[in-house]
C-alpha cells in the first residue's frame, strides 16, 4: 500500500467525559501511521478536556500530530464542524464523534479502498449501538456513483457525515459549509452535496465505525424536552436541501420527497403524538399533507388509509387513542407475565 496519504481525523468534543477515552484510544491506536488529529472542545462543562489531555500523554508517538482547540463559549455542533474542516490542511479527512469509536484498522482499510477505486469518498460499514440492541449496517454493493445516490434517496443507506474518508477539496472547491442557522441535522445539509460533487464513491464491507446511541446528552437523543427542537430542525433542513436536489439532481426529486422527506415527516408526526407536542404535530402534519397532495399515488385510496391519516392529522383525536392503545398494551403485557405466555 502507498502509505503517503495523510488523513486528518476531526473530532468535536462536548460533555463526553464518560466516552472520550474509548473514542480517543481507538483513534490513537490506529494501524495507519499518517494521521493528524484535530479536537475542538465546545466549552464543555465536565472533565472531557482533562481526560483527553491525559490520554494524549499516553501516546507520545501521536502527540506531535494532535491539535486541541477550546471554545470559550458554546457555539454548537455546526460551527464546530466548520471550524474543524477550515483548520484541516491534509488532502483527506474523516469526522468521528467523540462518543463513538472505530475499529483499529479502519483508517488503513479506507485508504486502501480509496487507492484501489480512486474515489473521492469511501464509506465505512456501521454498527449502531441502541439501548436495547446492536444493529449492523453494511454497505450494499454498488458499482457506480449513481447506484449509491439511489441508495441514499431510497433510505437504503444511512445519511451521516462521520465514518467517511472524504477528499478535502470537495469542501473547499464547492464552498460546502454546515448551515449554522439551525443546530440540528448538519449531516443532512452536507452529505448530499458531497455525494453530488464527488467524482467517485466506494465503500468497505467492514463494520468499522461504532455509532453509540446510548448517550442521553447526544445531539441525536430524543426526549420530551428536545422533541420540538429536534423535529423542527430536521424539517427545516429537508426544506433547505430540496432546492439543491431539484436543481442539481431532478431525477431524484420524487424519491427525495416520497422516501426521505415523507419518512421523516411521518417519524416526527408519530413522535409528536407520543410526547404530546402540539406544535410539532402541527408542523409535521402540514408537511406530511403537502407531500400527499403533491404525490397522491403514494397512498392507496382505501377507506382504512384515509381514516388512519385523518386520525394522525387530528391531534385531539389521536392523543386519547394513543393513550388508550398504550394502556391496552400495558395490561396485555401484565397478563402475559401472569400466565407466562406470549400467545395473544
Amino acid at each position: 500500500m502507498n502509505n503517503k496519504a495523510f488523513v486528518s481525523i476531526l473530532v468535536p468534543v462536548y460533555n463526553v467525559e464518560q466516552y472520550i477515552e474509548r473514542c480517543a484510544r481507538s483513534l490513537f491506536e490506529q494501524t495507519y501511521d499518517n494521521i493528524e488529529y484535530i479536537f475542538v472542545d465546545d466549552c464543555s462543562t465536565d472533565g472531557s478536556l482533562s481526560v483527553l489531555r491525559k490520554l494524549i500523554k499516553e501516546y507520545p508517538q501521536r502527540a506531535p500530530h494532535v491539535q486541541v482547540f477550546t471554545f470559550l463559549e458554546n457555539k454548537g455542533l455546526p460551527s464546530v464542524r466548520n471550524f474543524l474542516v477550515d483548520h484541516c490542511e491534509t488532502d483527506w479527512l474523516m469526522h468521528v464523534d467523540s462518543d463513538d469509536w472505530i475499529e483499529l484498522d479502519l483508517v488503513e482499510q479506507l485508504v486502501m479502498k480509496q487507492q484501489e477505486a480512486d474515489a473521492d469518498l469511501v464509506v465505512s460499514g456501521i454498527v449502531r449501538h441502541m439501548p436495547q440492541y446492536d444493529e449492523s449496517r453494511r454497505n450494499l454493493d454498488f458499482g457506480q456513483k449513481s447506484d449509491y445516490l439511489k441508495l441514499l434517496f431510497t433510505d437504503g443507506a444511512w445519511v451521516h457525515i462521520w465514518g467517511i474518508l472524504i477528499r478535502r477539496k470537495l469542501y473547499t472547491d464547492n464552498d460546502i459549509h454546515v448551515s449554522t442557522t439551525i443546530n440540528h441535522a448538519e449531516d443532512l445539509r452536507v452529505v448530499y452535496r458531497l455525494m453530488y460533487y464527488a467524482n467517485g464513491i466506494c465503500a468497505t464491507r467492514k463494520d468499522g465505525y461504532h455509532y453509540f446511541c446510548k448517550n442521553p446528552n447526544s445531539k441525536g437523543a430524543i426526549n420530551p424536552s428536545k422533541v420540538l427542537d429536534r423535529g423542527s430542525g430536521v424539517i427545516d433542513a429537508l426544506e433547505e436541501l430540496r432546492p439543491f436536489v431539484a436543481k442539481n439532481m431532478p431525477d431524484y426529486l420524487e424519491l427525495y420527497d416520497t422516501k426521505i422527506c415523507m419518512v421523516q415527516y411521518s417519524f416526527f408526526l408519530h413522535l409528536s403524538l407520543l410526547y404530546g407536542n402540539k406544535e410539532l404535530h402541527r408542523l409535521a402534519s402540514e408537511k406530511h399533507r403537502h407531500i400527499v397532495r403533491r404525490y397522491p399515488s403514494i397512498y392507496s385510496c382505501s377507506v382504512k388509509d384515509q381514516i388512519t391519516r385523518e386520525i394522525k392529522y387530528h391531534y385531539w383525536i389521536a392523543i386519547p387513542l394513543l393513550k388508550c392503545k398504550a394502556l391496552i398494551r400495558k395490561n396485555i403485557n401484565k397478563i402475559r407475565k401472569q400466565y407466562n405466555t406470549s400467545k395473544w
